[in-house]
């Protein structure tokens, strides 16, 4: 019951800390038999904010069984919302926002069951070199035996993909989507047509391109928990595609010295190429002494900042201390002046 889940929670002993590694032994623990019966589901309510900087591995027993609920913490609070949708869908689990708590029970009672895209298989599934070949990327990964991608909020499933022409494999001629919801499942075979021959894809090829470059971007976000391996990956696939997003900006080159400045290579076909070649030969010549120009001012002004600080650790340490080590009597504060004079003005104030 509520009042049995309240008392249950008031009971537990809080010391400040996270340790988000507690999960393992935690769904363990309810997955098993041992102790009663087992649990049929399990609701993970935290911020996500781990004091050791540790995430749990969610390899153990219980994780294959027991579906596990993400509750999120509203947007902009102090919460690691990327560790808890990583959680959710190195479960396979649907997670659902703390303000909207009756979608958060509907989801953990059955009533409300999302559908969800578990698993991306094409005809190539028992081609070694095909899944051995690093240019063979589809959205989710065909690798994975399995995923928990839910659909968008208008019911649409999008997945993506793309594979070198000239390789050690053909290209993939069909899909196999499954889609599960709750405990319905259904497997959804799409043709793949075949690349042209002549390269004419035009904009569609290009408004392909920028499709899938989005939908790896989404799964860069929700399989990785680290900040900073989503910005370093995603900073390399959107850069690769040629688009702007919140990881790259777009930057209008039209001058040599531009491309020089941000270290591009200039197209062949750029009106200013040639002038750009001109320059990086010049520059090579000069760079040794550009480098060591550089150099000297950071020299410089690091020495400037030093023999700032020197100087007045200088003057600190020399400065010489008013009254220091005469007596009251003479002008000095003494041992216990200073306390004397506190407990004075104190004595003054009460009275």
């Amino acid at each position: 019951s509520l009042a049995e889940i309240k008392a249950a929670l008031a009971s537990l002993r809080y010391d400040g800390g996270t340790d988000l590694r507690l999960i393992d032994p935690l769904i363990a623990e309810a997955a098993s038999a041992e102790h009663g019966p087992p649990c049929s589901a399990a609701v993970l309510v935290s911020d996500g904010l781990d004091n050791l900087k540790a995430v749990p591995k969610l390899s153990g027993p219980g994780t294959a069984e027991l579906p596990v609920h993400v509750a999120l913490p509203p947007d902009g609070g102090n919460s690691n919302l990327a560790v808890l949708r990583w959680i959710a869908r190195q479960l396979g689990t649907a997670c659902a926002p703390l303000k909207e708590p009756d979608e958060l029970a509907a989801l953990v009672c059955g009533d409300k069951m999302q559908v969800l895209l578990t698993r991306l298989q094409t005809d190539l599934h028992d081609n070694l070199a095909a899944f051995e070949d690093d240019a063979f990327q589809t959205c989710p990964d065909f690798r994975l035996s399995h995923v928990a991608v839910p659909t968008d909020a208008d019911g649409a499933l999008r997945v993506s993909g793309v594979c070198a022409l000239s390789g050690a494999h053909d290209a993939p001629s069909a899909l196999r989507l499954t889609i599960c919801r709750g405990g319905q499942r259904v497997d959804i075979d799409l043709p793949v047509p075949p690349p042209p021959v002549d390269g004419s894809e035009g904009s569609l090829g290009r408004l392909l391109e920028v499709q899938h470059a989005l939908l790896a971007l989404r799964e860069l976000k929700a399989a990785f928990w680290d900040p900073k391996q989503v910005t370093e990956l995603a900073t390399a696939t959107v850069c690769d595609a040629g688009i702007a997003s919140e990881f790259s900006s777009l930057i209008l080159l039209s001058q040599p010295e531009q491309f020089c400045d941000n270290e591009i290579i200039c197209p062949a076909d750029h009106p200013a190429h040639g002038r750009w070649l001109a320059l990086v030969a010049e520059r090579s010549k000069t760079k040794a002494e550009r480098e060591e120009a550089a150099a000297n001012v950071s020299r410089a002004k690091l020495h400037g900042l030093v023999k700032q600080l020197a100087g007045r650790y200088k003057e600190m340490s020399e400065a010489a201390v008013p009254g220091w080590g005469k007596a009251v009597s003479q002008g000095g504060l003494g041992k216990g002046g200073m306390r004397r004079s506190a407990g004075a003005g104190r004595g003054g104030g009460g009275g």
